[in-house]
């Protein structure tokens, strides 16, 4: 159907998208590549290039779409981690792949700032997974998949259409963060 091929598509491109960050440091209250990321910074600010509005707050992802089973875990799924049964909400992952190999999943971790792990050689993030969040069937309605997964392209095309409209803060302040990160793309 239209509806699952665009899924797929979607789920590819936001993989795809996020591993353009690997390498990005990590930055408490970070929300682009310029900066830096934290990690609910990393995953609001990737699902946002396909029209996906998540809350800059791992606790706030923790709510969104639909839970399903770790083993069942598609690319683009969120991953919510907590530090033990009784704290809350710690951080925040995305799938990568899931195969017989594991769980892969990409995120910014205060140690390594954005990378690429595979959850069964982590035994750290492995035994701190509290579920899985499918942000993506359930937000297929309104989902946008983009021509280009330049950032560049991408805050051109924003810009083109807010230019007869009334900027709101945040629309301003996502522009702010695209505009600032182009010489930083442009030198890596």
């Amino acid at each position: 159907s239209e509806l699952a091929e665009k899924e797929a598509a979607l789920r590819k491109m936001l993989v795809e998208k996020a591993r353009q960050y690997v390498g990005v440091r990590y930055r408490y209250g970070g929300v682009n590549p310029g900066n830096g990321f934290d990690c609910s910074g990393f995953t609001s600010y990737v699902m946002r290039h396909f029209n996906i509005r998540l809350d800059h707050s791992s606790r706030a992802q923790s709510h969104v779409g639909r839970q399903v089973k770790l083993s069942e875990a598609r690319p683009g799924d969120l991953i919510v981690f907590r530090r033990s049964s009784r704290s809350s909400v710690s951080h925040v992952s995305m799938v990568v792949s899931n195969s017989d190999e594991g769980v892969t999943m990409i995120h910014s971790s205060s140690s390594g700032g954005v990378i690429v792990q595979n959850l069964n050689h982590s035994s750290y993030w492995k035994r701190r997974v509290y579920m899985v969040r499918d942000v993506v069937s359930t937000t297929l309605d309104i989902a946008q998949l983009p021509a280009s997964l330049n950032d560049a392209a991408l805050s051109a095309a924003a810009l083109k259409e807010l230019e007869n409209k009334e900027l709101t803060p945040e629309d301003r302040a996502l522009l702010t963060a695209l505009g600032q990160q182009i010489p930083y793309m442009l030198t890596r």
